[in-house]
């Protein structure tokens, strides 16, 4: 039996926590209707901040600890590749099939942006598009 998976939404219907098996695992901070700034863990550690300036709806870059990611977008707005500003090493690259299903990554997103700026749970493969959720089934998760 799989553990329950949900989120908590506010105002605008944003996501603002999600929970798994009943505990919170992570939240999100916002700065404005549509746009995280910042992802904290469960204590309440941030864990990921997110740099806004050239798209409306996908950071330009990702903040990990002591890491900083320039996130790579395709004219829909999905994050493609996420590169190391420091080496220039590409950290992760994502493809999508036509419906935005992620068809090729690594088994573990390294971050939670996806398909046309949507936000992506790898637990339950579902897509966040500011106020509509859409599920993608797979029996394999």
């Amino acid at each position: 039996m799989r553990e329950s998976r949900f989120y908590i939404t506010k105002s605008h219907h944003r996501s603002i926590a999600k929970k798994v098996g009943g505990v919170v695992v992570s939240r999100w901070l916002y700065q404005d209707q549509l746009n995280p700034i910042a992802e904290l863990d469960s204590n309440g550690t941030v864990i990921a901040r997110y740099v806004y300036g050239t798209k409306i709806n996908v950071p330009d870059y990702v903040i990990k600890g002591d890491t900083t990611l320039a996130v790579i977008t395709d004219h829909l707005g999905s994050v493609r590749i996420l590169v190391n500003t420091t080496n220039g090493e590409i950290v992760q690259a994502i493809k999508y099939d036509e419906f935005g299903t992620i068809s090729l990554s690594p088994a573990t997103l390294y971050l939670s942006f996806s398909f046309a700026g949507s936000i992506y749970d790898e637990l339950t493969g579902f897509v966040r598009f500011a106020r509509v959720t859409i599920p993608h089934y797979n029996s394999e998760k």
